[in-house]
């Protein structure tokens, strides 16, 4: 980036928060007078924040954790007013050192330890479209057509139309975290340059409003990161769980194998890939793993409500939570529709007592000292005496561990297993795929589990699965996928060398005599890529593996009644 172009972002955000400083200055004041030596450089500034030095709670706690979230960021952005001005007038080596200052890490490094901080929508705007090409085909007669969107109809009330919009709890589901007694670890809030702290401040107060995150006082806290996206240019904020997951005890579960997952469907001439709305965030938090998975940045210190992603056990979770539902092994104490009823009654009671906590502080116009403001009121209620946390963390909370044998009607639903939240399935003619979908759906809404509309395909002669398209004639790598990997350039470094060779791996099965090709790149060392490396037979090698993906075959199914060839 040129420093032109740094010198014009800077300008672009600091004129996009002109009003929010302005409105800043006096808090900013109050905050200053507890340290004041006459000079103080931004970095000093900004590093007390992080350090949690200054209490900005203590100074502009609102009623509101909305709001308590904006005054944060309005004197985070205040203190760092002075770091903008310099990062304009700086150049050269001064400007660089700006913009390799933000706390950033490659994604493919540690993508698997990180909470990622999402985007919100709001379920309740979409409408579902019926018409849309995931529901509707060409191969579709009308009759069809209206069988497919009436059976979905029936079923809305498990439907999220958007992507990313937060589904409501599944029953006798939570999310623990054993560490075996470990201290507490607090990390320190690692720092967020100026231009991604209102991305950073956007993103929590949707999490706030969702109902995802709350404030906390726990005595865990993992760090907020940039992670690099794949340009090198744009970033996503996430939480790092390295040291938590390092102490977290390792949840002993099979998860399913893909090239498992995509066998036995040579019979199907019609499929269903369908999509979990969210799925982690549907399973509930006990007060242990809220405490746990608590993380801290230059905004505040906050806790999850739901689970998050990036959790050491949380793919381990949600897979028992899919498996349970397709075929039913438990349910919880009295059946599903008792537990549905005692879900139900928790949550209005905690609706009313949230309620009634607003109105009695919204009534103290001049709390004394001893009183309690918004946030600490929902905070303690929350943490102790909410209807539906105690629900969670009693004897009803869990069916895996206090359940008893699944007495459905409707399972096991099919013999398959899902991966993760992700669901492939199907049927010799039309309406036997329709029919799995709708004893499906049904397991679905008995079990509380949501279904992305946008993302799911719904009763098609092909479909895509797992970076696969699964059709009656075989099964092909994702054409879009593999165009990307064949226009790839010969790597710089070997990590860069480990990351084309871990793609392809996916696709081994689609590569004819990769193994031998392959070879010859696992073997290339880290000197290979220096001055004087001769990588002669690694490019030659390269060009051949790029050459055979783009020339990828479609596989037929596997047909266990006809005779093997083994050759």
């Amino acid at each position: 980036m040129s420093g032109r172009s740094r010198v014009c972002e800077a300008e672009d955000s600091i004129a996009e928060l002109t009003q929010l400083l302005d409105n800043a200055r006096k808090l900013s004041a109050e905050l200053e007078t507890e340290e004041n030596d006459g000079v103080r450089s931004c970095s000093a500034a900004m590093d007390k924040v992080l350090r949690d030095e200054i209490e900005v709670s203590d100074v502009c706690m609102a009623e509101d954790p909305e709001e308590d979230l904006r005054l944060r960021f309005v004197a985070a952005m205040t203190l760092c007013e002075d770091e903008a001005i310099a990062m304009i007038s700086a150049t050269g080596e001064e400007a660089a050192e700006f913009e390799s200052s933000a706390n950033e890490i490659d994604l493919a490094d540690y993508a698997h330890e990180l909470a990622f901080l999402p985007d919100l929508t709001d379920s309740a705007l979409p409408v579902l479209d019926y018409a849309s090409k995931n529901v509707v085909c060409t191969a579709h007669t009308e009759s069809q057509r209206a069988k497919l969107v009436g059976m979905l109809k029936k079923q809305e009330g498990i439907m999220i139309a958007s992507g990313n919009a937060l589904p409501p709890p599944a029953y006798g589901a939570i999310c623990d975290i054993d560490v075996q007694g470990h201290t507490p670890i607090k990390q320190r809030a690692r720092r967020v340059p100026l231009k991604h702290l209102k991305k950073l401040y956007e993103l929590l107060k949707g999490l706030l409003k969702a109902g995802l995150i709350a404030f906390s006082k726990r005595p865990w806290a993992s760090p907020i990161v940039i992670v690099l996206k794949k340009n090198g240019v744009d970033i996503r904020l996430c939480i790092d769980y390295k040291m938590v997951n390092a102490i977290t005890v390792l949840m002993e579960y099979a998860m399913p194998l893909v090239d498992d997952l995509l066998t036995e469907l040579e019979s199907y001439l019609w499929f269903c890939s369908l999509d979990a709305a969210s799925g982690f965030w549907a399973v509930m938090m006990t007060r242990r793993a809220r405490e746990i998975s608590a993380f801290v940045c230059a905004l505040g210190h906050f806790e999850w409500l739901r689970m998050p992603f990036g959790l050491k056990n949380a793919p381990m979770i949600y897979q028992r939570i899919i498996d349970n539902a397709l075929w039913g092994y438990v349910q919880p104490r009295g059946g599903w529709a008792a537990h549905a009823e005692r879900v139900r009654r928790a949550e209005a009671a905690s609706a009313i007592q949230r309620s009634q906590q607003a109105e009695t502080t919204n009534q103290l116009t001049q709390p004394s000292p001893s009183s309690t403001s918004k946030f600490e009121a929902d905070h303690r209620a929350s943490a102790e005496s909410d209807p539906l946390q105690d629900l969670v963390n009693g004897p009803d909370g869990d069916m895996f561990t206090n359940g008893e044998t699944d007495e459905s009607a409707l399972t096991p639903v099919f013999k398959r297993r899902s991966f993760v939240d992700d669901i492939c399935f199907g049927g010799a003619t039309f309406d036997e795929c329709l029919d799995t979908l709708s004893r499906l759906l049904a397991r679905f809404a008995e079990c509380r589990i949501s279904i992305s509309f946008t993302k799911s395909i719904f009763v098609q002669p092909a479909v895509d699965f797992l970076s696969h398209e699964i059709s009656s004639s075989g099964i092909r790598a994702n054409p879009a996928k593999m165009a990307a990997i064949a226009e790839l350039p010969f790597p710089k470094s070997k990590k860069g060398m480990q990351a084309f060779l871990g793609a392809l791996n996916y696709y081994n099965r689609f590569i004819q005599n990769m193994a031998v090709y392959g070879a010859v790149l696992y073997q290339l060392k880290d000197d290979d890529f220096g001055q004087g490396g001769d990588l002669t037979a690694a490019k030659v090698a390269f060009a051949e593996l790029k050459k055979r993906v783009a020339d990828a075959p479609i596989l037929r199914h596997f047909d266990a009644a006809r005779e093997v060839h083994v050759m």
